[in-house]
């Protein structure tokens, strides 16, 4: 296939309808432009628009594709020469359009994440507590959630189960208390290890004389639970937390 013998003959049969470029151009919604490629052996016209160019110059598709008029069908090679290079210019654009959108994902991507994150597992060093939820840190925003305070006392499923008066639960480190969640029994006689299973903890940008809870390996948490009971007996328990690392931001983007 000849793309200059195309051309010249596009032209021919152009000028022979009195037509300009602009005028065929506008007939196939397309530029001048892309007409003079076409006429100047540069580029072939979209296989798209190939049996309506045929009809405004009043020729078959196989006559275009020979460069000539000709009562013959156009020869298989020519149909695959035009399919091969139809598909080539269809899969440079898809390969560069997805090149677009591969950068403008990543660099999203890398502004959304700009600030390195750590998450880490909370647990409990006391036996007798089962203590889970997850610490997520990072210089600008910090999350403390505790979903589960499991006690296993001796006492669980007895007549010797602590029944609660009042109950605050806190939050510290070894310097200042980080957090206090008050009491609110929502029912009477309820039993302090039915309590602290049903309690959620979210803590949310905290901060304390300008500093975030940030992990330290060098600094304790604790939990500490006073309550009074149905004696209006007063008591402390004081659960050590301990820290996990599970997901670090250079794990999953650097």
């Amino acid at each position: 296939m000849n793309q200059e013998k195309i051309g010249k003959f596009i032209a021919k049969l152009r000028k022979e309808k009195n037509l300009t470029q602009a005028q065929l151009g506008e007939k196939l919604n397309v530029s001048d432009t892309a007409v003079s490629k076409w006429e100047r052996g540069k580029t072939l016209p979209d296989i798209s628009i190939l049996e309506e160019l045929s009809d405004i110059l009043e020729i078959t598709v196989s006559d275009l594709l020979r460069g000539e008029k000709n009562t013959d069908d156009i020869t298989i090679k020519a149909i695959k020469y035009y399919n091969k290079a139809s598909k080539y210019k269809y899969a440079k654009c898809f390969v560069i359009l997805l090149i677009v959108i591969v950068i403008g994902f990543l660099s999203a991507f890398l502004i959304n994440n700009y600030n390195r994150f750590r998450v880490y597992s909370i647990g409990s060093t006391k036996d007798e507590f089962i203590v889970s939820g997850y610490l997520i840190v990072n210089k600008n925003k910090n999350i403390l959630i505790i979903d589960n305070i499991e006690y296993n006392s001796k006492y669980s499923g007895t007549n010797y189960q602590t029944i609660l008066n009042q109950i605050d639960i806190i939050l510290k480190d070894d310097k200042k208390i980080l957090f206090t969640l008050g009491n609110n029994l929502e029912y009477e006689n309820i039993f302090l290890q039915e309590y602290l299973s049903d309690k959620y903890i979210f803590l949310d940008d905290y901060v304390e004389n300008n500093e975030f809870i940030l992990y330290d390996d060098e600094r304790n948490f604790y939990l500490e639970i006073h309550y009074t009971d149905n004696f209006n007996i007063e008591n402390k328990i004081n659960i050590p937390l301990y820290f996990k690392e599970e997901i670090s931001s250079s794990k999953l983007f650097y």
